[in-house]
């Protein structure tokens, strides 16, 4: 018999962070005396060991107490396997239903720990990549937590674009050198997307010439595509019904699309979705393309005010007082460009006042 069975000694494995809050970190510290900083590390990185080698009756402590703290945990023997190190993510979110962006906020601070204003600067970032680093259940307790979509990537084995911003001649010149030496064949006189990239040649090109800031690096796995209907099999006799069925649209209007194609019928998909969304609507007999979205910001444009004075309280939280519109005749548009998810936002605060609001991309 082993020491380790002799004494019966076991291990605190803790599986997920599940619904605990991250103010728990602090409390493990003090509790254990750990230092915050490996509690966090451990806590994101699950399933993790907090504590190895403790007598029986100790273990059975820490699990119920962490078990209260909303942990997902338990203990094992210490002669038993660890959890093998998991792999680290990135971890993205979108949100469908802009109009839950608050509420979201709240989600994002409760589970990240940060201040609201530092969940909403998160949130509005293009794309909107919350934690890095983390392991699968870690992104799994956000999923679960969370009213909006969440993308994993694991950093390693995604695709990258690498875009070349600005006119600078010196640096076209050494950056076409350094591409021709690793082989990767683009001429920069006419193309300033560099793609698809793997992770390390991705992370070298990121290396060199981030400093300069004339290039933007973004993951595939984070990228979205609009779905757009071009056309039908008619000789698939569901197809109308199976219209209706993904898109949510009134019957009564199917006839009408159908006259007036191209129309969007899905408006942001997730490259990691794409191709099921696609076979789903080819498989029914309707013909799509797809279009990579791009970060673009937008044009606030409202159509038609029905209460001024509601309209101006809105719109007060984002434009200057002094270029907010003052008369009914419309359309008004707003003088600050907004990215997607504020000017998707604002629209939907206008509407649920009243207002027909449209919004109109414009170039970043």
């Amino acid at each position: 018999m082993s020491e380790t069975q002799e004494h019966g000694e076991f291990t605190v494995v803790i599986d997920s962070i599940g619904s605990a809050s991250p103010m728990v970190s602090q409390v493990l510290s003090d509790a254990f005396q750990i230092p915050s900083e490996l509690i966090v590390k451990v806590l994101y990185s699950t399933p993790s060991v907090l504590l190895h080698e403790i007598e029986e009756e100790l273990a059975t402590r820490a699990v119920e107490l962490l078990q209260q703290l909303g942990l997902q945990v338990r203990k094992q023997s210490s002669e038993d396997p660890l959890p093998p190190t998991p792999e680290a993510l990135d971890v993205g979110v979108y949100i469908p239903d802009a109009a839950l962006l608050p509420q979201i906020c709240h989600q994002i601070t409760d589970f990240v720990g940060c201040s609201q204003q530092e969940a909403l600067n998160l949130l509005l970032n293009e794309p909107c990549v919350v934690l890095g680093g983390v392991s699968r259940a870690t992104a799994e307790a956000l999923d679960n937590r969370l009213d909006a979509e969440v993308i994993v990537s694991d950093p390693k084995s995604a695709e990258y674009t690498l875009e070349v911003l600005g006119e600078d001649a010196m640096l076209l010149k050494q950056l076409q050198t350094y591409l021709d030496r690793a082989g990767i064949s683009i001429d920069l006189k006419t193309e300033r997307k560099i793609y698809p990239l793997a992770y390390m040649a991705s992370q070298e090109l990121w290396r060199r010439y981030q400093s300069t800031g004339m290039v933007k690096l973004s993951n595939h796995d984070f990228q979205r595509y609009e779905v757009v209907l071009t056309g039908v099999d008619e000789g698939k006799p569901d197809y109308k019904a199976k219209l209706v069925e993904f898109t949510g649209m009134p019957e009564e209007i199917v006839e009408e699309v159908l006259e007036n194609l191209p129309i969007q019928v899905e408006a942001s998909v997730n490259s990691q979705k794409i191709e099921e969304v696609v076979s789903q609507y080819t498989t029914e007999g309707l013909m799509v393309d797809t279009v990579l979205l791009e970060q673009t910001h937008h044009k606030l444009v409202v159509e038609e005010i029905q209460d001024m004075q509601k309209s101006r309280e809105v719109l007060s939280q984002y434009i200057p007082q002094e270029e907010l519109p003052t008369k009914i005749p419309t359309p008004w548009y707003a003088p600050v460009p907004m990215n997607d998810l504020m000017v998707r936002y604002v629209a939907a605060q206008l509407e649920a006042i009243g207002c027909e609001v449209d919004v109109e991309p414009l170039q970043a």
